[in-house]
């Protein structure tokens, strides 16, 4: 809770090939920072959703016009009842989880030793 923040859930994913950044403040764009070949000095790109990116073309059929918080939980109450249904499959799901807590367990060891570890998680 900081003064000043609304919604800030926003993570960065850091790569050897360059890094996504998202900030739900700021819900319908994606940051990608790529530092490869002539991008290194480019800065971020950032992709703005589109109907290109399911489900929002159901909301809006033009690039550009965001979805807000509410419209992200019509998209999440249709998605689980089309699983409970049957009509698709839910996610994240009990493998998702695992995985991800993988993931969080190597992120802490890595830390810890101060060195790149390989994670098997598919």
């Amino acid at each position: 809770v900081a003064w000043g923040r609304k919604g800030y859930l926003a993570w960065e994913l850091h790569g050897s090939k360059g890094m996504l950044r998202f900030d739900q403040e700021r819900m319908n764009e994606l940051y990608l920072y790529q530092a490869e070949g002539n991008n290194r000095t480019d800065g971020f790109k950032t992709i703005l959703t589109g109907p290109s990116h399911p489900p929002y073309g159901l909301f809006t059929p033009a690039p550009g016009h965001g979805l807000g918080f509410n419209d992200l939980k019509v998209i999440e109450i249709a998605h689980l009842l089309k699983g409970v249904m049957g009509q698709e499959k839910l996610y994240p799901d009990f493998s998702d989880a695992l995985h991800i807590e993988k993931v969080i367990h190597g992120i802490v060891e890595s830390s810890n030793s101060r060195s790149w570890l390989e994670l098997n998680v598919p």
